[in-house]
């Protein structure tokens, strides 16, 4: 019982006593800590009348207080993760719908929501979603992935159930870090920007007449940039629209140029619906550099808020490739009844062709979580891809027909004879994106040519697969060959002067080998 409410014990003015009973039942309904509410209701109706001394110095042991751990303040930090560690006292952070932390990133007005989680979708939220940008770790700590080099902000409040800020000063505090300017180094590579003010190019695609296509991961836009003396200029008309949804993974995904492009025309785009349940492969025609005769070759497809896939290429058999995410449902990936979890090959009409591994199916290979890059090599003709893990094990796979990659029975190089290892596994994850191979004809160091380059979004680092074996089906060795810096990278593809091209999240960029390697 409260002392406001046993006026019997300490006679008090009536409007007193119902001051007290009215802050009490507002902190209830908003839901702050059982010690606060005491504490305001001791200040409402102490004794003696004189309640001046309690409410202007309250016990500091009982005021809600959050405090930064980790990072100190102004540590620097190389591209990648930053990991942010809290202390709170007299708060308890809850779910949905009960009091949490805000926090705000540089100029971002939008508050991140931390709540108890503990996991990849609730933990963190951002505009009531999932985000990859912060992930969740433990019930006092996250970490920021994606950030460019420079100094960076951060300002967090505890909120109540309503998100109102606590208000006292000891329920705020305010942080800032830097990420360092890795530079160049001898034998590695850099990249510098061709184009920007884009808005996610998460998907890109070179036209034998030298033109790139890509998509715009928001927008719902195809777009077109020519190449005009080695400058890239971006056409300002789209080459075609579509409305997309808007959540997490949601969006424009996926693009691909038929291999008889010089003829037909014909551009594959693989998208989320606006509504958010379907993801649709449509096949498009250009006609003086619009999209036409929109004609679909998948529909009908689950979708979710992340774990979409979407990856698009044509193998050397003619054969359309497509990843296929498992939805965020793991189970489906080892259900060959399901499309989740996949990897499909297709007729380019989107019909079953011959040969596939599991009969009368579109199923290629199976057991996978979410794949955002794949390659076919051009000189083994062998199917390469990157793998998103969870919080470990992130993979690079050789696929082959048939092939079993174990999620969500096992994960990394496991050993397990019943499914197929990764030649790469690297923890913690870096989210790898796009992934190509550096071809023999390129302006790369000879000791660089039929490797494999990946890219990932966390650190916006690039790797580098040197591949062994007779075969080129082994692990030569793996390092980091752009060690970050720009922010998070999206997608690689070879140009047409015979320099590699990364995407990030608003610009192009040029790979350029150091000369003197």
């Amino acid at each position: 019982m409260f002392p406001s409410e046993r006026a019997e014990e300490n006679p008090r003015d009536p409007a007193e006593i119902r001051m007290a009973l009215t802050i009490r039942n507002i902190l209830r309904a908003t839901g702050i800590g059982a010690s606060l509410l005491l504490w305001l209701g001791l200040s409402a109706c102490g004794s003696g009348g004189d309640s001046s001394n309690s409410a202007t110095n309250p016990p500091a042991s009982v005021l809600p207080t959050l405090s930064v751990v980790s990072p100190s303040a102004g540590a620097s930090f190389p591209p990648g993760p930053v990991a942010v560690s809290l202390a709170i006292e007299n708060f308890s952070i809850g779910l949905q719908g009960q009091p949490h932390i805000h926090f705000f990133l540089d100029n971002d007005q939008t508050p991140y929501e931390f709540f108890s989680g503990p996991d990849e979708d609730t933990g963190v939220l951002y505009q009531g979603r999932h985000t990859h940008v912060v992930h969740w770790k433990t019930g006092t700590s996250f970490t920021i992935f994606e950030q460019p080099s420079g100094s960076h902000q951060v300002r967090l409040e505890l909120v109540d159930s309503a998100n109102k800020p606590l208000g006292n000063p000891e329920s705020a505090q305010a942080f800032s870090f830097t990420i360092s300017d890795p530079g160049s180094a001898a034998g590695k590579l850099h990249l510098e920007p061709v184009l920007s003010g884009l808005n996610f190019p998460v998907s890109m695609a070179l036209a034998p007449d030298g033109r790139v296509f890509f998509n715009e991961l928001r927008t719902g836009n195809v777009r077109i940039v020519d190449i005009v003396g080695g400058a890239w200029k971006l056409r300002p008309a789209p080459f075609y629209h579509v409305d997309v949804g808007q959540v997490v993974d949601q969006g424009l995904l996926g693009l691909v140029l038929d291999p008889n492009f010089s003829t037909n025309r014909f551009v594959y785009v693989y998208y989320v619906t606006s509504d958010g349940k379907r993801n649709r492969l449509i096949r498009l025609k250009e006609v003086n550099g619009q999209g036409t005769e929109e004609t679909p070759i998948l529909d009908g497809l689950p979708a979710n808020q992340i774990h979409n896939g979407g990856v698009l290429r044509f193998g050397p058999d003619g054969k359309l490739y497509v990843t296929i995410g498992e939805w965020n449902q793991s189970s489906l990936a080892q259900d060959i009844n399901s499309l989740g979890g996949k990897i499909l090959r297709l007729n380019a009409d989107g019909s079953i062709p011959t040969g596939n591994p599991f009969g009368n199916s579109k199923v290629y290979a199976l057991g996978l979580r979410n794949s955002f890059g794949m390659v076919f090599h051009p000189q083994t003709g062998h199917l390469w891809i990157t793998e998103n893990g969870p919080e470990t094990n992130d993979e690079v796979n050789r696929i082959v027909a048939g092939g079993n990659y174990g999620w969500p029975i096992v994960r990394g190089i496991a050993n397990d004879p019943r499914f197929r290892d990764p030649i790469v596994a690297i923890t913690p994850t870096i989210g790898p994106t796009g992934i190509v191979t550096i071809p023999q004809n390129s302006l790369y160091p000879a000791t660089f040519h039929n490797n494999l380059l990946f890219a990932d979004v966390n650190g916006g680092k690039l790797r580098r697969i040197v591949l062994a074996g007779p075969q080129r089906d082994q692990l030569g060795s793996v390092s980091v060959v752009f060690e970050g810096g720009l922010g998070g990278l999206l997608d690689l593809i070879q140009g047409p002067d015979g320099y590699l091209y990364a995407s990030g999240f608003n610009k192009i960029y040029r790979v350029i080998p150091d000369p003197n390697p």
